[in-house]
């Protein structure tokens, strides 16, 4: 059977409430510590708080495949993330879903950032509008936490529908998750 563990940067970013998993600081993973190489079924979850070339959660994932462990998101994953220029093609097939749906924008709104958890809307009340769009992103991008952007294009009516278009998907961190979406982050881990 798979173990699982959640790798953190900083072990206080795993609050009370959250599930009890494995939480692994990123330094122990890193240094081999516990002699995470023998381990040949372990499924990880990085949490780390940042994803930049070099940075601690990019060297964890990259350690991690190295030794042929799973992980989320894997360093394909965080370099199609790191460019708009590498991802703004997937974007197109994100647009058929939102051409069915109401604009959830307002008309003065000009823009709408979505918190996608493991495949999951985390506003409760825009989820069952966005649930196809964030299944989808979760699907191409690989990653436990993602934010959408959603604007208003220049050819946007609001009396002929259409949800606007996603401008841009990033990686979102555990400690810049909002308190309020911290219940929705328990629910996605835990399905």
């Amino acid at each position: 059977m798979a173990e699982h563990a959640v790798l953190l940067e900083q072990p206080g970013d795993w609050r009370p409430g959250f599930p009890a998993l494995r939480v692994v600081s990123a330094r122990e993973y890193l240094s081999g510590g516990t002699d995470w190489s023998a381990r040949r079924r372990l499924h990880l979850v990085n949490l780390c708080r940042g994803y930049r070339y070099l940075s601690l959660g990019y060297y964890c994932s990259l350690l991690a495949e190295a030794r042929g462990h799973r992980v989320l998101p894997s360093v394909e994953t965080i370099q199609d993330l790191s460019s708009r220029g590498l991802y703004g093609l997937v974007l197109d097939s994100f647009e058929a879903p939102l051409r069915r749906l109401p604009s959830p924008l307002d008309e003065k709104a000009q823009m709408l950032r979505l918190t996608v958890l493991f495949g999951r809307c985390a506003e409760p009340d825009l989820e069952p509008m966005f649930r196809q769009l964030a299944r989808r992103a979760f699907e191409t991008f690989r990653c436990p936490l993602l934010r959408l952007e959603l604007k208003h294009t220049r050819d946007w009516e609001p009396q002929q529908g259409g949800a606007g278009r996603v401008t841009a998907v990033r990686a979102l961190t555990l400690d810049r998750l909002p308190a309020a979406q911290e219940p929705a982050f328990v629910a996605a881990l835990d399905a």
